[in-house]
């Protein structure tokens, strides 16, 4: 009977860096049975500790970047830093190296992201709520609100390449030239867009925010 599997690349390589961050621990504890005589000869060739640690780094500098789209990435990031803090525990008992400063940032950047994903189901009820309430009014407005703050704190969160930075500033900026689009149809929507921060270009004006604010003044003094 053929096997179903149900294909997703990020989750399959999140699981990868976790068995390779495990293989980490059985290499060395290879080495310590060898050292005393007792290596496990039928298991076929070891790598070195080295080499084991940089297939692990390089699977995780391949995945723990990219923004889960599905909720079994989401899963999978979580599982990854639990077994993150699993291993560190491992590591103190058996005495074995613990990059503690690496762990940890590769933690906050898995839960972060995560994190990311949840917020785009919350920012989708969110929508639904201010839809019920405004009965349109600046609901899209307000969703790309929201997603242009949150894109823009995760390009200022942490340490990460000059390349990886670069590609979300350019994601929020994207979110925010949608913005610049928008009119404003209420006050609520004009004080969104005028209380956004954008100190990264400080040239920027919001045009049509403030020409929403003169529509509705505009509106009000004629009602």
């Amino acid at each position: 009977m053929a096997e179903n599997i149900y294909k997703n690349d990020h989750s399959a390589g999140l699981y990868r860096a976790m068995a390779l961050r495990f293989y980490s621990r059985y290499v060395e504890m290879r080495e310590s049975a060898h050292h005393r005589g007792g290596d496990l000869t039928d298991h076929g060739r070891l790598d070195t500790e080295r080499e084991a640690d940089q297939r692990y780094l390089a699977a995780v500098e391949e995945w723990l970047w990219e923004t889960p789209d599905s909720a079994e990435a989401a899963l999978a990031l979580v599982e990854f830093a639990g077994i993150l803090a699993v291993d560190r525990l491992a590591g103190e008992v058996m005495r074995l190296p613990v990059n503690d400063e690496r762990d940890a940032f590769h933690q906050s950047l898995a839960l972060a992201n995560a994190g990311g994903w949840l917020n785009k189901i919350a920012t989708a009820e969110f929508v639904e709520r201010e839809r019920a309430v405004l009965g349109g009014g600046d609901v899209e407005l307000l969703a790309l609100i929201a997603e242009y703050q949150r894109l823009r704190d995760k390009a200022n969160q942490g340490e990460m390449s000059e390349e990886e930075r670069a590609r979300r500033c350019d994601d929020f900026r994207s979110v925010r030239d949608k913005i610049e689009k928008l009119r404003p149809a209420t006050l609520r929507g004009v004080l969104a867009v005028l209380d956004l921060e954008t100190d990264e270009d400080p040239g920027w004006w919001p045009k049509e925010a403030i020409e929403g604010l003169r529509d509705i003044f505009t509106m009000e003094s004629q009602s």
